[in-house]
């Protein structure tokens, strides 16, 4: 069995020595860094989550302003004021950007830091998608992904998936139920982007044996989960697709439709046995070696089913398995 090696804990599962900091003596003390790092300010985002939602908040009325005040201004008026909010969000975008920098190198919990980065590009949504979303990126890592990263799988999907970053990026806040009582006035149908990630890639999987029925099927439970103008997830009863809509052998929906049919195929997905192979064989690619050793991803999906999900106890188990401190050069930053 490979011994512990304090080097390897801070170039493997971490971004290398931050100044000061002391080197781990055990798997434990990786651990911890999941319960001691949410406590501790961070450098990201600017001002934290609070100045965040803030920021977010002031361009989405900044936008309101300019919908109501069009009809006033000329052309020009409205172009120069448009590109005034719209270099405040980039500029904003920018600087949250360097400090996620920051926090990265300079944060003494290089496994935390490497988890949030593991689960952000899992879940991954792009800043340069709108203006918006150049204000709503960094608060969705720092409200969906870095507080549920160590708790539950099921909790982390739900988090990710239905943030308002999600939403937007996969065209999910415009996707319309084809019976719905909203389609008849909207030119945009179903969008299936967001049923599709959600299967392909956030749990089960390519060829984890789903269709594109299947794909289509999640897509349809998802209509009615929308965004408000302030950038926050609502739930839209008229967008959503009428009736019991089938998925992978499972029945969600009924008269009428809420928005816990998305929540309860959400903990569905979360729960299947592809979920957990595919995302330990992921952290074991990350962490690991490129070719995952299989002892190691099933010793991981074993204490995926014995916690329900608990990703606390995923990570343990990868850190306790002997291949985890094998191969030194392998996997370093």
């Amino acid at each position: 069995m490979a011994p512990f090696s304090p080097t390897m804990a801070a170039i493997r599962y971490g971004y290398g020595l931050a100044p000061d900091q002391i080197l781990s003596r055990n798997t434990d003390d990786l651990l911890v860094q999941l319960v001691d790092a949410p406590l501790k300010e961070s450098f990201f985002p600017i001002g934290g989550a609070f100045d965040a939602r803030q920021r977010a908040d002031d361009l989405a009325k900044g936008f309101e302003a300019l919908k109501i005040a069009k009809k006033d201004n000329d052309a020009e008026t409205d172009r120069a004021a448009r590109q005034q909010l719209q270099r405040k969000a980039e500029q904003s975008f920018q600087r949250d950007s360097l400090a996620r920098v920051l926090q990265a190198a300079f944060s003494p919990y290089g496994f935390h830091e490497r988890l949030a980065a593991f689960w952000f590009d899992h879940f991954s949504v792009n800043a340069h998608k709108s203006f918006p979303m150049r204000m709503i990126t960094p608060l969705y890592e720092v409200e969906a992904i870095r507080p549920h990263l160590a708790g539950s799988f099921r909790d982390l999907l739900q988090a990710s998936v239905l943030h308002p970053a999600m939403l937007i990026y996969l065209d999910q806040a415009q996707s319309t139920g084809p019976q719905s009582a909203a389609a008849t006035n909207r030119k945009k149908g179903l969008n299936e982007n967001l049923g599709r990630e959600l299967i392909e890639l956030h749990t089960m999987g390519a060829g984890s044996g789903y269709t594109q029925t299947d794909v289509r099927s999640a897509a349809l439970v998802l209509t009615g989960m929308t965004v408000d103008d302030h950038y926050e997830m609502m739930f839209r009863p008229r967008m959503a697709e009428p009736g019991e809509i089938k998925v992978l052998g499972v029945n969600y929906g009924g008269d009428p439709r809420s928005a816990d049919d998305c929540l309860v195929m959400l903990d569905d997905l979360a729960s299947r046995p592809e979920t957990a192979q595919h995302i330990c064989r992921k952290l074991v690619a990350h962490f690991i070696a490129d070719n995952p050793p299989p002892d190691v991803i099933a010793a991981m999906v074993k204490e995926w089913k014995a916690s329900d999900g608990n990703l606390a106890k995923v990570y343990a188990a990868m850190l306790n398995h002997p291949r985890a401190w094998q191969e030194p050069g392998a996997k370093m930053k």
